[in-house]
């Protein structure tokens, strides 16, 4: 009987080192995560405005008003923390959907995940990713997901005014019924 031939053992480690190599691979999210840090820790040293905490604790502090403006369905509660264009769309949303859309979503992750100082007139801006628990809901969802839960993600883009950051755009994949989706 013949040996295997080296060339297929040659084959078969390579094939393993290259899978070991895609574990180790930075992603995407985590790229945009490291340049934003970058980004911000200059900014801060002239603006405390920029300060990574500061605008992490603000998205979560929106997240909490946003989702107990949809419980009660009275979009005033979120007023102060939405540009104009975004409280207008804001209110058509809980107007149309109450409380069916985002009452059952858990606030799982935040990350800055863009830094943008302002150009031209244009205000200063920063992007958040941020992940989602929601409760999974038989209406929208075919339920290949264990425990009940649906794991969603969506981008908010702040501006700043005046002293503030603002939510002025939420992007979230069409999975679910959203707010804002634009």
């Amino acid at each position: 009987m013949k040996a295997q031939q080296p060339v297929m053992k040659y084959r078969f480690c390579m094939l393993r080192r290259t899978s070991k190599f895609k574990d180790h691979m930075i992603s995407w999210k985590s790229l945009k995560i490291s340049i934003a840090g970058a980004k911000l820790s200059h900014l801060v040293q002239k603006d405390k405005a920029w300060d990574h905490g500061s605008m992490v604790e603000q998205v979560r502090t929106v997240a909490v008003l946003l989702k107990k403006a949809f419980y009660r369905g009275d979009p005033e509660i979120i007023k102060k923390c939405l540009t104009e264009s975004a409280f207008k769309k804001m209110k058509d949303q809980i107007t149309r959907t109450g409380d069916q859309v985002i009452t059952h979503r858990d606030l799982e992750e935040v990350s800055i995940i863009d830094v943008a100082p302002g150009k031209n007139g244009q205000p200063d801006r920063f992007t958040a990713s941020l992940k989602f628990k929601k409760e999974e809901d038989h209406q929208f969802f075919s339920s290949s997901k264990s425990n009940g839960y649906h794991n969603a993600s969506e981008q908010w883009l702040f501006v700043r005014q005046g002293g503030w950051w603002l939510l002025d755009e939420v992007r979230a994949k069409k999975i679910f019924p959203l707010f804002l989706h634009t």
